[in-house]
C-alpha cells in the first residue's frame, strides 16, 4: 500500500522501487548510463528526467515490490 510519495534524484532510484511518472506507477528495472528503465504490465519507457516521484511506504520508506 502506498502511503505517499517523494522526489528524488534518479542516480538514488533502485531496481525494485516503485516509481510515478506521467500519472502511472511503474517499476523499476535498471538505472544505467543515465537512464532510468521502468516498466509496468501494459508499458516500458526509458527516462532520463533528473528527478523522479517515488512512492513511499507507512515507514516513509521507498517501495519496493
Amino acid at each position: 500500500m502506498m502511503y505517499g510519495t517523494q522526489e528524488v534524484i534518479r542516480a538514488c532510484v533502485k531496481p525494485g522501487m516503485l516509481v510515478k511518472h506521467e500519472g502511472k506507477t511503474y517499476k523499476a528495472s535498471a538505472n544505467k548510463n543515465g537512464n532510468l528503465y521502468l516498466f509496468n504490465l501494459t508499458e516500458a519507457k526509458r527516462i532520463n528526467d533528473v528527478f523522479v516521484e517515488v512512492c513511499l511506504d507507512s515507514r516513509g520508506e521507498p517501495l519496493i515490490n
